[in-house]
Formats: C-alpha cells, structure tokens, sequence
C-alpha cells in the first residue's frame, strides 16, 4: 500500500500556523538567539516545546486566532477524496499541535483521518506539547522520521509530502519525496531526488507517476 505521510503547517495549510501563533502569544521567543557556537542546537521538537512553554494564553483564545489565520492549500479536499477512491492512506504527521489540525481537519469534514501532532496541555502560564512516536514513546527528535520508518517496516511505499527544511530527514528516509519551499530547495541543493508541488492536484500527479514506477 502506498502511504502519504503529510506535514501540516505550511504544506497542507498554505502558511505556518504554528509560527503564527507563536508570533502572537510568544513574540519574544521567535527572536532568540539561536546555540551558541560549540552546542548542538536543539532538535525541533525541543525548540518546539520551549517556544510554546511561554504562551501566556488560554486554549479558547488561541483556538480562535488559529482558525482565523488558517488557509488550506488549494485542492486539499479533492486529494482527500483522491487518495480515499485509490485506496492510498493518508497520513497527518505534524509537529504542529493537535489543537489546530484536528480542528481544522473538523471543519473541512475530514475528522476521519489518521493525524499525528504534537499534543498540547494548557499548564499554568504556558502550553506544554509533547510528542510520542508510533509505539507511544515519548521522543524529543527525530519524530516525523519515526513515523517513516513505521511504515515501511509493516512494507508499505512512503510518500512524504513536506514544505519546511526541518522535513529534511523524514523525507530522505522516505520512497519518495514531493516537496516545496524550504524542502525543496535544501533537497534541490543537496541533489536528493524529489518530486516538487505547488497544489495538491500536483501533489496527486506526482503520485499517479509514482505508481508507474517498477517495484523493487
């Protein structure tokens, strides 16, 4: 089976909702200063958990503001239903939280679909999000990737589909690749093969390619 294992924010949502809601209750921590020379700078997920530690804000507050912001990707709703008439499973696999993607994937009618976020508890001051990895264990990097790698363990063909430069890992572990933005230059620049897309009627032509090619 194939699976298409998709980012959220900035791939199936046109902008990134996370770094917008930070922008708004956290303004402050999107302009730290990054390692200092010498460390190892914090994997995602840590950075992540550290920005949203500080948003001082309630979650009926912060819910709203991330509805009022959130664009869905053209076609998003027809790839759906594309990958639902193919037998493709469609997989959200996102360090975003799911306190907006689950909601958002509610209002489109799409609550039924496997989502995997970040997941946020509203603690004192601040928002605390934690991630698990498909065996429930909690992890602090290389979450996306486990992801991939689950899925090809139980033998299926991995498709990831990802805008951001932090998608790098998960979508060399990948079968293939169909990325925009970020990913796709810094896999551009690295000379990793990739499929690029600017809708997800793209995105479905990638794959419908895909499926042409000879399996191993």
């Amino acid at each position: 089976m194939i699976v298409v294992q998709c980012e959220f924010d900035g791939t199936i949502a046109e902008e990134d909702v996370g770094a917008a809601l930070l922008g708004m209750f956290n303004p402050s921590g999107l302009g730290s200063p990054g390692p200092e020379p010498g460390t190892i700078a914090p994997s995602e997920e840590q950075r992540l958990a550290a920005l949203y530690a500080h948003v001082g804000a309630d979650r009926e507050s912060v819910l709203d503001f991330v509805l009022g912001v959130v664009v869905v990707r053209y076609d998003f709703d027809q790839f759906v239903n594309y990958c639902r008439g193919e037998s493709i499973r469609l997989v959200i696999v996102s360090t975003g939280l799911d306190l907006y993607v689950a909601p958002t994937m509610e209002l489109l009618g799409f609550d039924d679909l496997e989502i995997h976020t970040g997941l946020a508890t509203f603690v004192g001051n601040g928002v605390s999000v934690k991630y698990f990895d498909p065996d429930g264990a909690q992890v602090e990097h290389g979450y996306k990737s486990a992801y991939v790698r689950n899925f090809r363990d139980q033998g299926h063909t991995v498709v990831y589909v990802g805008a951001g430069a932090a998608d790098l890992d998960a979508a060399r572990e990948a079968d293939f690749a169909i990325a925009r933005d970020a990913l796709a230059d810094t896999m551009e620049a690295a000379r990793i093969p990739h499929y690029t897309f600017d809708t997800f009627g793209d995105v479905a032509r990638n794959i419908i390619e895909i499926g042409k090619l000879p399996r191993a």
